[in-house]
């Protein structure tokens, strides 16, 4: 059996207080994780996820959503976490591209293999 370990704020979290997360981590292969996170660690109104790039997205490329929106009145917030190589990958949210499964992401200079985005999806 694996231990986990996780901290929030200096201070390891026991593992029977670890429960399923509300977040996502899609791979660029369409892949997609559940991790664990802290039990009553507060969170957010909206929904996180992570995309890691498989370094063969275009640019712009195309970011699925862990599930179907209802209509696209929503906002996206996106962070570059672990930039791989050049890191001066700013991205953005292409203007317009916001779909109810799915929106386009441009960045300054292509990401590679193992880029992550850290997204959250809000609802207007």
């Amino acid at each position: 059996m694996t231990e986990v370990t996780m901290r929030r704020g200096g201070v390891v979290i026991p593992a029977e207080e670890l429960t399923s997360a509300d977040q996502d981590t899609i791979t660029g292969d369409g892949t997609v994780y559940h991790p664990l996170v802290a039990a009553g660690g507060g969170g957010s109104a909206g929904t996180p996820f992570r995309y890691v790039a498989t370094g063969d997205e275009g640019n712009p490329f195309t970011v699925p959503l862990p599930a179907a929106r209802a209509n696209t009145n929503y906002n996206i917030q996106l962070t570059l976490m672990r930039p791989t190589g050049n890191n001066i990958k700013v991205p953005s949210v292409v203007d317009g591209s916001l779909t109810l499964t799915g929106f386009d992401v441009e960045c300054t200079v292509a990401l590679q293999l193992g880029d992550t985005l850290l997204i959250t999806v809000e609802d207007l």
